[in-house]
């Protein structure tokens, strides 16, 4: 598989996994993990970034998702990325 970034070519080696974190009220808190479809090579997993992934849009549906099971809502500031070999 691709990366995921339309111009690339290089060979997807790595899946990217968002990690939202609670309010540093709940700062024990695990963070959710936020599986995705999305694919980067070597290359763009040194680059790539949160503003990269979420836009507004997507953030709002994670927002819409949480409340839907009355989960704390995370901070969009505190959300990281992990990248999970494929």
């Amino acid at each position: 598989m691709n990366c995921y970034r339309s111009e690339c070519t290089g060979v997807g080696r790595w899946r990217i996994v968002l990690l939202l974190f609670a309010p540093m009220d709940y700062k024990d808190a695990p963070p959710a993990r936020g599986e995705t479809s999305l694919i980067v090579c070597d290359a763009h997993k040194e680059v790539t970034t949160v503003d990269d992934i979420l836009t507004d849009e997507s953030w709002a549906k994670i927002e819409r998702s949480f409340a839907a099971i009355g989960r704390v809502m995370p901070v969009r500031e505190r959300t990281r990325l992990e990248f999970v070999p494929c």
